[in-house]
This record gives structure tokens, C-alpha cells and sequence, in this order.
């Protein structure tokens, strides 16, 4: 599937956390029945004991599907809604959001997916936290129930640490290889160096000309 991002979803960016990483995360499927309520399912989980990483998922737009209930928060580090947006912060081992959803025909969901980096590498012991996101098929948050049977069970999987990547999976089996798919949406200091450079070409463009 193509990512086509449009110019206002990007200037979006701007309000992301500084020194953070935002990624768009759009997901298109017509494989999920229409009698069936489904659940979207993301996660933070703890790997090196310090409490020191954000998940911000923000700019929701779906269509498809109308949403079930409220959300659902497990451990403590949830809060928000579709329309707000939702944060995770890593206060627990696990923290979860849940929140359910029946599909009206073709499923289509974009948010942006926006993190800190921090990883306590003190301890050989410890590991980077880790978001996921999938969708589950109840909401009991078994790894069994998701619609992806493999890739930890997961659509989009990110070690959180310094240059992490997040990593996708499709969905497969009854569910016929949908996958989310992931930009990488640049930092607004990098924006603005674009900005400036091009004003700089443009100025000196200008003075070549008035020189002739």
C-alpha cells in the first residue's frame, strides 16, 4: 500500500515532544467481519525498571468501524480516547489501552506515533521498553487473541532506544496479510532548517538576479 502524507498532517509534527520520534501509522483492511466487535490494543512495557519513557498517539482519523465503549486502561499508565489522543507512560511493568471497535466495511486508521528514547544501559541485565500495537479479537489482552499469529503477535512492535525503529508485521491466517505501515515524520528542528536553507536559496537567487 502507498503512504501518501498530506502537508497539514505533516505540519501536525510540529506539536510533537521535542528530542522525541514521530512516525505516521496508517492501517487499511477489509478483512475483519462486520458481526464481530474487535479491539485496539496498545502497549508500553517496562524493560529496564526505570520509569523514564512516553508514548504519545495522537491525530486519530479512522473510518470503517464505529467505536465500542469507552477505553480500557490496564496497569497504570494509560489515559485519553480517540478524540484526544492517548498517552502511555511506563509507571508499570504492563500498560495497556484497549479500546473496541465493530467494523461497518473497509477498516482505515491512521494515527501518529510519538516516543521518547531513553534506555538504562547501567544494568547488562535490562532491556529497552517496548510499545506494540495490534488488534485483538477480544479484550482480554492475550497475545493468542490478536489478529497476527506471528511478530509477537503484533502490527507494529518498537524497542525503545536511541535510533529505534518501529518494526511491522502483517496479519495473517484467516486474516489474509493486512499490514500497518509506517513514515517516519521529521522532527520540527529539522523543518525548520529545511525552511531556512530554502529562504537562503531564495535570497541568494534573488541577489544573482538583481546583479545581472
Amino acid at each position: 500500500m502507498r503512504i501518501r502524507i498530506a502537508l497539514p498532517l505533516l505540519l501536525l509534527a510540529g506539536a510533537a515532544t521535542a528530542g522525541a520520534t514521530t512516525y505516521l501509522v496508517q492501517l487499511t483492511t477489509d478483512q475483519l467481519s462486520t458481526s464481530s466487535t474487535y479491539y485496539l490494543d496498545f502497549q508500553l512495557n517496562d524493560g529496564d525498571n526505570v520509569q523514564d519513557n512516553e508514548v504519545d498517539l495522537s491525530d486519530f482519523n479512522f473510518g470503517g468501524f464505529t467505536p465500542v465503549g469507552s477505553p480500557q486502561f490496564n496497569g497504570g499508565g494509560g489515559s485519553g480516547d480517540l478524540v484526544s489522543g492517548f498517552i502511555l507512560q511506563d509507571v508499570d511493568f504492563f500498560n495497556q489501552i484497549t479500546q473496541g471497535f465493530t467494523p461497518t466495511g473497509t477498516v482505515t486508521l491512521s494515527f501518529l506515533l510519538t516516543y521518547t528514547e531513553n534506555f538504562d544501559t547501567s544494568d547488562p541485565s535490562n532491556v529497552p521498553d517496548e510499545f506494540v500495537f495490534t488488534i485483538d479479537t477480544d479484550n482480554s489482552g492475550s497475545p493468542g487473541n490478536s489478529v497476527v499469529s506471528s511478530g509477537q503477535h503484533s502490527l507494529v512492535v518498537v524497542d525503545i532506544q536511541p535510533g529505534a525503529v518501529p518494526v511491522t508485521y502483517p496479519a495473517d491466517n484467516q486474516y489474509n496479510n493486512f499490514e500497518a505501515t509506517i513514515t517516519s515524520i521529521p522532527e520540527p528542528a529539522s523543518w525548520g532548517l529545511s525552511a531556512a536553507g530554502l529562504l537562503l536559496g531564495l535570497a541568494l537567487r534573488r541577489r544573482r538576479s538583481a546583479g545581472r
